[in-house]
């Protein structure tokens, strides 16, 4: 009666703790949504605001950016505050990327793998041969400077420990014809947590989509933005960009540029531009069991074109 009861005591133990096993694996691939407010002053379209939702499952990311332009030019021009809207998702069952138009009312599906095609990407933005031997010709460019700095005190923002990162890009470029230089400027500073909930989808998510394109993984994150301008393979700056981790709880973005004249001059004629700035702060962080699509999908009216 004892050795049964013991058998008993431990098949409970043991079904109990296989229960606990799938409830916590369950748990941990649980649906995220993202919802954050941008704030953007931007050098044509004036001052900007937005609320962007990031959506993210096991196969999955989707992206909502709603945008209101606050110029008063624009608010002129269209009688009203004009607004924007910006919908994509990247499906890695399907290997598709969907970007939706809502304005002509389309949806634009084209293959994952394009990403990193470059012959691809010329097709879709054309330039003639011999415009591109022009340019090459006319323009010289230096190769960039990046620098990065790690704040090791945490800071607390909207209830999350975060470390602040802040990465500098500086780009020059020499119009040889006009004896005139272009200076670009990109700052790019970062509030990270791992406490955040949903991080761990989030970087999984991401690393999936890198293997899949070949693209590297910081280029599909958070430090997306500024590397988009960096032209040069990753390998040297791998050992920063392996410290930069964390989902940003804030985030600021400024591109300001430089345009000097007669560089050779003393004092060169110098004109100063801050082409944008903008901030971002995570607002909510949703976990569910499953996302709610319809909050990224276009009606179905929407006319669906392939692009090869």
């Amino acid at each position: 009666m004892k050795k049964s009861s013991e058998c008993k005591f431990r098949f409970s133990a043991f079904f109990l703790g296989v229960m606990f096993l799938l409830w916590a694996g369950a748990a941990s691939q649980a649906d995220v949504l993202f919802t954050h407010e941008e704030t953007s002053h931007d050098f044509m379209l004036g001052e900007t605001s937005a609320k962007v939702l990031l959506g993210y499952t096991d196969h999955g990311k989707y992206s909502d950016r709603q945008i209101s332009y606050q110029s008063g030019f624009l608010k002129r021009f269209f009688g009203k505050v004009k607004t924007g809207r910006n919908t994509s998702q990247f499906d890695l069952k399907e290997n598709t990327v969907s970007e939706v138009d809502w304005e002509n009312r389309y949806v634009y599906v084209y293959a994952i793998a394009n990403i990193s095609d470059p012959e691809w990407h010329r097709k879709r933005n054309p330039m003639m041969k011999e415009r591109r031997e022009l340019v090459e010709q006319r323009y010289e460019v230096s190769p960039p400077e990046i620098s990065f700095e790690f704040n090791e005190e945490p800071e607390t923002v909207n209830g999350y420990s975060t470390k602040k990162v802040v990465i500098k890009l500086n780009l020059e470029t020499t119009d040889k014809k006009k004896n005139a230089k272009s200076i670009t400027r990109i700052t790019q500073s970062l509030w990270l947590s791992t406490e955040v909930k949903g991080y761990d989808l989030y970087t999984n998510f991401n690393e999936a989509l890198s293997r899949k394109t070949g693209v590297n993984s910081h280029r599909l994150g958070l430090s997306g933005d500024l590397l988009s301008y960096y032209p040069l393979d990753l390998n040297s700056i791998e050992d920063d960009l392996s410290r930069v981790y964390g989902y940003a709880v804030k985030a600021k973005f400024r591109l300001e540029g430089s345009y000097i004249q007669n560089f050779a001059d003393k004092p060169p004629q110098k004109t100063d531009k801050v082409f944008k700035d903008q901030t971002s702060v995570l607002t909510s962080v949703q976990e569910t069991s499953s996302l709610d699509s319809s909050l990224f999908l276009a009606p179905e009216s929407f006319a669906r074109k392939e692009i090869k």
